[in-house]
C-alpha cells in the first residue's frame, strides 16, 4: 500500500514541522545527525507567507518511509 503526501500549502501541511520552544523546527529525518539548531530553516515570516524554504530536505529528493511491526 502507498500512501502519499503532497505537501501543498507550505510549511503548515509538511508532517516534519515542529514549533518547539527553541524555535521552527524541520523534524525531517535528513537532520537526524546534523546536529542541534541545523534543522531551523523555516522563520516565522515563511510560516505565516506558507513559503517552504529553500533549504527543504524534500526539494532535493523524495522520502519514503515504511512501517513494520517488530516481531514479538
Amino acid at each position: 500500500m502507498e500512501n502519499l503526501k503532497i505537501i501543498d500549502s507550505g510549511c503548515r501541511s509538511c508532517p516534519f514541522l515542529h514549533i518547539s520552544m527553541d524555535g521552527i523546527e524541520c523534524n525531517h529525518p535528513y537532520y537526524k545527525d546534523r546536529g542541534a539548531y541545523n534543522n531551523m530553516i523555516i522563520n516565522s515570516e515563511q510560516l505565516a507567507l506558507r513559503i517552504i524554504p529553500q533549504e527543504c530536505p524534500l526539494r532535493k529528493e523524495e522520502l519514503i518511509i515504511t512501517y513494520k511491526l517488530k516481531d514479538l
